[in-house]
């Protein structure tokens, strides 16, 4: 419950998670409520403190950012149409024939 504040992927689940699994209402916010303070003190401290720094480096990085993330944009498009491809040709005709596919028979 308290890492699931800290983790990005897992904070807008697990109060999902928590409800489904029936958890207490007190309990979840005797977790809950700890992990938003100390996240939210988190994040506004090392906003504070690196804030500047940080504008600098992503206007340094910007292009680079960017270059990276088309290129890794361009090699998951490329991996999918491989894979699509190669599925399509590991298929064998349905019925070994040339012609469309036979409906099923009836019984």
């Amino acid at each position: 419950m308290f890492v699931g504040r800290w983790v990005g992927a897992l904070r807008a689940v697990v109060p999902f998670v928590a409800g489904t699994g029936r958890m207490r209402y007190r309990r979840f916010l005797a977790w809950d409520v700890p992990a938003a303070i100390t996240w939210g003190a988190a994040v506004v401290g090392l906003g504070a403190a690196f804030g500047d720094d940080v504008v600098d480096l992503i206007e340094e990085l910007d292009w680079w950012a960017t270059v990276a993330v088309a290129g890794a944009a361009a090699a998951w498009l490329a991996v999918r149409a491989v894979r699509s491809r190669r599925a399509r040709t590991a298929q064998p005709a349905a019925g070994g024939g040339t012609g469309p596919p036979r409906p099923p028979a009836l019984s």
